[in-house]
């Protein structure tokens, strides 16, 4: 990527102390967030635009949960070579191995709800939860991505914290976020429980991101390419 364009929504983890501590060379644009209200759409839509009135060719909207790559070849190469306005980022997710602290497991099966990049354009709207952009074209295949939603307890019950409050500020349909919203109706002795009944393969229907039914050791590095993900689903 050529540029990426950085806001913080309030963080508690030192996120902004990172980002500042980051070398001056790097392509970063950090800016802060004080609205707290679900808002998502909304927020990623302004970043889309900004970057489109600045050049971009391609916007990927990412989370800082997520390692994107490309299918094939490098992001670049992906983007590069399709004339289609839209790529597919299938989606993967690593949970933390309750029975090894620090270790990782895979669920190597893709997750209903990809994510996508697109060439922006005037009036495109990225949909919630960056699942969805509406904007006319084709939607072709060809990248991927390993998304650590959850990496510990303290660091669950944060997030469910911080996206219950968020979506009690929102005016929005009641379906919108509706895990954090089940999640944030819990106790802590509930919140425990859930955490520990999900690493362990018991299937919490308050829960968007769980692990399926088979999932395998894996190792979260720098290095990442989606024939690992290949490789995990033999």
């Amino acid at each position: 990527m050529d540029r990426v364009l950085c806001v913080d929504n309030g963080s508690t983890d030192a996120t902004r102390d990172v980002l500042a501590s980051a070398p001056r060379d790097l392509p970063v644009i950090v800016g802060d967030d004080s609205w707290t209200a679900f808002e998502q759409s909304a927020k990623m839509t302004v970043l889309a635009d900004a970057a489109r009135r600045a050049g971009a060719a391609w916007v990927l909207p990412f989370d800082a949960d997520e390692r994107w790559m490309g299918q094939g070849g490098s992001i670049a190469d992906v983007l590069r070579s399709t004339a289609a306005p839209i790529v597919v980022g299938e989606l993967v997710n690593a949970f933390p191995d309750p029975l090894q602290d620090g270790a990782w497991r895979l669920d190597p099966m893709a997750h209903h709800d990809p994510k996508m990049a697109f060439r922006p354009m005037r009036g495109a709207v990225i949909g919630m939860g960056n699942h969805r952009v509406m904007r006319p074209g084709d939607i072709v295949p060809g990248l991927g991505i390993v998304h650590l939603p959850w990496r510990s307890f303290e660091q669950f019950r944060a997030k469910v914290e911080h996206g219950s409050r968020a979506l009690d500020a929102a005016e929005l349909d009641a379906d919108a976020g509706w895990h954090w919203r089940r999640l944030g109706a819990m106790d802590e002795s509930e919140l425990r429980a859930a955490w520990h009944g999900m690493l362990s393969g018991e299937k919490i229907p308050e829960n968007a991101w769980q692990p399926g039914d088979v999932t395998v050791p894996f190792s979260v590095t720098d290095s990442l390419h989606w024939d690992d993900i290949v490789a995990a689903r033999l």
